[in-house]
């Protein structure tokens, strides 16, 4: 059985918006900063906030994500206690571009009947299926399926054809 969500349905509209700003440093150390926006901040506002941050500082700015942001409840208990059931354990489907550059989508804590032997990813069973799809449906265009593979802890076991 599968653990019990609480974000919100999507149609019912978004919970916040969040601005954040990654930065790096002359010796390649990264940092972002985030914070809530009020519901549609304008392009000119939000060139405003990288242009007024960036002469502030001697990092340099090299990426603005704007995220609506979805949640519900942080309850423990609505988790599933099962054979894969730390957040560390995922299914990790990969993809590739053209020009080299990787994207990846995961699914946290599987349902055992998602993993068949030796670690491989069940790519037939109706629930991967449905998830593969909605990920495709949203995923950049010109990114191509590599493959799926079970991972624990950052462990890499067989990939198989997504």
């Amino acid at each position: 059985m599968a653990g019990t969500k609480t974000i919100p349905a999507v149609a019912s509209g978004q919970q916040y918006n969040l601005a954040t700003i990654h930065w790096i440093d002359e010796n390649e150390k990264e940092y972002s900063s985030s914070m809530r926006t009020k519901d549609a901040p304008t392009d000119p506002e939000l060139q405003a906030l990288i242009d007024d941050s960036q002469a502030m500082s001697n990092a340099s700015s090299w990426r603005l994500d704007i995220t609506e942001v979805y949640y519900g409840a942080k309850d423990a208990a609505n988790a599933a206690s099962a054979v894969h059931e730390s957040v560390a354990d995922k299914i990790r489907l990969s993809y590739k571009d053209t020009a080299g550059a990787y994207e990846q989508a995961y699914i946290p804590a599987p349902l055992e009947d998602l993993i068949l032997d030796n670690n491989v990813v069940d790519t037939s069973d109706a629930l991967y299926t449905a998830w593969k799809t909605a990920v495709e449906a949203i995923k950049q265009v010109g990114m191509v399926a590599l493959n799926v593979a079970f991972v624990q802890y950052q462990q890499r076991n067989d990939s198989v054809s997504p």
